[in-house]
């Protein structure tokens, strides 16, 4: 069997080859490289401060822990709504076999059908649990909103320290506003 294209340890080479070859030709004249030292202009502003708290600041921090608190009850309810739906199709999964087989023998014959609509009900309500996973919606919704709550407790205990007790504005408004981002992106969907 014959080889179309070189194998790459031989191309690999002939690249080398290539450059040293362009390199050993070239006049000292030809090369120009072009070399700053560091650089010594670029300087912090030695009159700027670190961004003070004002009441803009305080506002626009209460706003964002007002939304985080809605967020979270909003997150706990659907929690709640989830656990319930969960436990509706659950319980019936469970109990409705059992009832159809314990029946099954005291059942006549012209009833049985009865037995079929039990199980079959047993069925669906399985299938509904498992598809639409309400067990593991509701524990997602319940971690969201213990996260909304944090942020809204860390808001609130920066906020209520004096002024000068606090960390820096600009890095507070930075963390939350990651924090809350990432929190928006990352939630599942009420």
């Amino acid at each position: 069997m014959r080889r179309l294209t070189p194998p790459v340890s031989t191309c690999l080479c002939r690249a080398t080859l290539f450059f040293w070859c362009h390199y050993i030709s070239m006049s000292r004249d030809e090369v120009v490289l072009d070399i700053t030292p560091p650089s010594c202009a670029s300087k912090d502003d030695a009159q700027r401060k670190e961004l003070l708290w004002e009441k803009r600041e305080e506002e626009h921090l209460r706003k964002i822990a007002e939304r985080c608190s809605g967020l979270s009850k909003r997150h706990d309810v659907k929690s709640a709504r989830c656990r319930w739906y969960y436990r509706a199709f659950g319980v019936p999964a469970a109990i409705l076999p059992l009832i159809g087989s314990a029946i099954v023998e005291y059942v006549p014959a012209h009833l049985s059908y009865a037995v079929t609509i039990i199980m079959l009900c047993a069925a669906v309500s399985s299938a509904l649990n498992t598809f639409l996973d309400w067990g593991r919606k509701s524990q997602q919704h319940l971690d969201y909103a213990g996260r909304y709550g944090e942020l809204v407790n860390e808001i609130e205990s920066q906020l209520c320290r004096p002024k000068s007790g606090r960390i820096a504005c600009d890095v507070m408004l930075e963390r939350v506003k990651e924090r809350y981002g990432y929190l928006n992106l990352s939630a599942p969907p009420l």
